[in-house]
């Protein structure tokens, strides 16, 4: 896929993402990228630094390791889906753990 068709696949994705957040009551926003400036995909969940992808097969692990790189002192969470699939969540077992234990 051409990079102007993968950016605005991505804004897609990044936009659905926050609109399910926001159902959920968080206060998010699509980051503003262009600033360089080395910034979440979507933020205003505290604590959390998420990274958005979407495609036909998602690389995963490849998200998760630009996640980790990229995130500051917050937790790093890929959400992503494949093309007509449900959204998925991957985050570190211990955080997850710590988020449950809170419920």
């Amino acid at each position: 896929m051409g990079g102007k068709l993968s950016r605005n696949k991505g804004a897609r994705g990044e936009r659905e993402v926050c609109n399910i957040l926001r159902a959920a009551g968080y206060d998010v926003a699509r980051a503003n990228q262009s600033a360089g400036a080395r910034c979440p995909d979507v933020d205003g969940v505290p604590g959390i630094w998420i990274e958005v992808k979407i495609g036909k097969r998602v690389n995963t692990r490849a998200a998760w390791r630009q996640a980790c790189n990229d995130t500051d002192t917050r937790e790093p969470v890929v959400v992503w889906r494949d093309d007509r699939q449900e959204w998925m969540v991957h985050c570190r077992l211990e955080a997850w753990i710590k988020w449950v234990a809170g419920l």
